[in-house]
């Protein structure tokens, strides 16, 4: 655990401070980037030196999956964007998200540039390169999968800072870590974090708009929002349908 504790303190350390420099979310996407690949680059190669030992693709994870995971990788990011929205939905009922919040939100779902980089491709790959790649991979050579799974998820929930996110940013971490588990490799992960984030951005409200997915006209005005019921029930069967395909495309043994 020390090496672990030790490259979470620093993404943690460099998170706080980013916090405190330009507060959060911040409001230039361009900054945001640059603050995710300090913190956590800084955290990796501090990882990467005190392992001492083995490649750089082998202690992050970086290894080649079976393709046909990709089968159950959409399905799985798709469904669970819907129903870990609502999940956020259900907490906003008790805790209402700040102006910087709801402004984020509005600003991701109608992204420029800056921010689409920032939710699809530098996040996923800062965050499953340290949490499914560094840290996982360490513990559960320690302590077994699932504990790793599980202490992994928590950090991946904590390091967001953000008490209101925290449910539904740590089913996402679990589900995260056992895609890592499945298929050996911290590259799923990132295709899946990035579909995730990016699935209301592709299937855009201006075309079929999804209350409390893609459309947040009534968070707007400082009323919760819900996605419809069916709409929660079919994402739920998607998210089955894809975890299936990715168990079973499952590699036959997984070095963590």
């Amino acid at each position: 655990m020390g090496l672990v504790g030790i490259v979470l303190g620093v993404v943690l350390a460099l998170n706080v401070l980013a916090f405190a420099i330009r507060g959060a979310p911040a409001a230039d996407p361009w900054s945001e980037s640059l603050m995710h690949c300090i913190a956590f680059g800084t955290a990796i190669l501090v990882g990467l030196g005190a392992a001492g030992e083995g490649t750089v693709s082998g202690v992050l994870g970086l290894s080649r999956f079976r393709p046909r995971m990709l089968l159950g990788l959409f399905p799985l990011a798709v469904g669970t964007s819907v129903v870990l929205s609502e999940v956020w939905n259900l907490v906003q009922e008790r805790w209402p998200p700040s102006d910087a919040e709801v402004r984020w939100m509005v600003a991701s779902l109608d992204p420029d540039l800056g921010t689409l980089l920032l939710v699809v491709l530098v996040a996923p790959v800062c965050e499953e390169m340290l949490f499914r790649g560094l840290v996982l991979r360490r513990l559960a050579v320690r302590y077994g999968a699932f504990p790793a799974i599980a202490f992994t998820a928590v950090a991946f929930a904590a390091i967001h800072m953000n008490p209101a996110r925290f449910p539904d940013v740590l089913f996402a971490g679990l589900g995260l870590g056992w895609i890592a588990r499945c298929s050996g490799s911290i590259l799923p992960c990132i295709v899946v974090h990035g579909l995730h984030n990016a699935a209301p951005i592709l299937l855009s409200r201006r075309v079929v708009p999804i209350p409390g997915w893609n459309a947040v006209d009534r968070v707007l005005h400082g009323q919760a929002d819900h996605v419809p019921l069916a709409v929660v029930l079919g994402a739920v069967g998607l998210t089955a349908m894809g975890a299936l395909v990715v168990a079973a495309t499952s590699a036959p043994r997984v070095s963590a």
